[in-house]
């Protein structure tokens, strides 16, 4: 970093140190008792929360959520500005609410992701159990084509992949031609942390048709499915699948919901399907 923008950095910190302060609205005791690393290291919690804090997460008080304010404005996640002082500076003027319980949007996508879409504890152990219980447990071929893809997108698909409670199924990922030295070394990573995951590696560029077909080639599951180098799958999304195959044993083809995920692990743009529909599914 160049000497102009260290300074342009500093000066900015401190102008944010100055806004935070002046507002009262961080809670330096709450933030020393809540965050241990923080009171350990001795830190300033103000200088903290700014440098690095917010990135991380951590609220500056019980009455802000970092997390929960960054969700709910695209703008600010992408301004890459101090949530807090946007905050100080904007939001409360503009009405917009610094933690869930102070919003209206019940009838937003994030608040039916938290209603609907949130395994708990108990969630996971009924999931478990009822896995244990299915008749047919087919195996789940997902096929993976892949090109010189985003490093963090690649493995947040295939954690997603490792982490699902439905554990019968198989990654078939055929690497076309990338360039990215990057990219095998992660694909080779993986494939050697779990044995379900299996690598063709092609010599020529040709694109996601025939690298999807050279995926299939691996194939051996009862069932193939889909996963593109920079989708995430929810941890019950394939328990979700066998569950239906277990309803209706002779299903030819299974469809689920979905929606669109931004660089900040965000959710949004929720496509809900309907229920089997012809002309809909002749027509995508």
């Amino acid at each position: 970093m160049s000497s102009k923008l260290k300074i342009i950095k500093y000066l900015r910190n401190i102008l944010e140190l100055v806004i935070i302060r002046k507002s009262g609205l961080f809670d330096r005791d709450y933030y020393l008792r809540v965050y241990l690393d923080v009171r350990g290291s001795n830190q300033n919690p103000i200088r903290h929360y700014i440098k690095v804090g917010w990135r991380e997460g951590k609220n500056p008080s019980e009455d802000f959520n970092t997390h929960f304010y960054l969700r709910e404005n695209k703008d600010v996640r992408h301004s890459g500005m101090n949530p807090l002082v946007h905050y100080i500076k904007y939001g409360q003027v503009e009405n917009r609410p610094p933690n869930s319980s102070l919003s209206k949007g019940s009838r937003t996508y994030t608040a039916w992701i938290d209603q609907y879409d949130t395994l708990t504890p108990t969630d996971l152990s009924l999931i478990n159990a009822h896995i244990e219980a299915f008749k047919h447990r087919p195996l789940i071929s997902i096929l993976m084509p892949v090109f010189n893809p985003n490093e963090i997108f690649l493995c947040e698909a295939l954690d997603s992949l490792i982490s699902q409670c439905y554990p019968n199924w198989e990654c078939c990922i055929a690497d076309d031609a990338s360039t990215k030295p990057k990219t095998r070394e992660i694909l080779e990573l993986y494939a050697n942390k779990d044995p379900r995951i299996k690598l063709l590696f092609r010599e020529t560029n040709g694109h996601i048709s025939a690298a999807s077909n050279s995926a299939l080639s691996l194939a051996t599951g009862d069932y193939i499915g889909l996963l593109d180098q920079d989708d995430v799958l929810r941890k019950h999304a394939l328990y979700m699948i066998v569950n239906e195959i277990n309803r209706y044993p002779k299903s030819g083809i299974i469809y689920s919901d979905e929606d669109l995920i931004d660089e900040y692990s965000v959710r949004y743009d929720p496509y809900f399907k309907p229920d089997w529909n012809p002309d809909l599914f002749c027509g995508h």
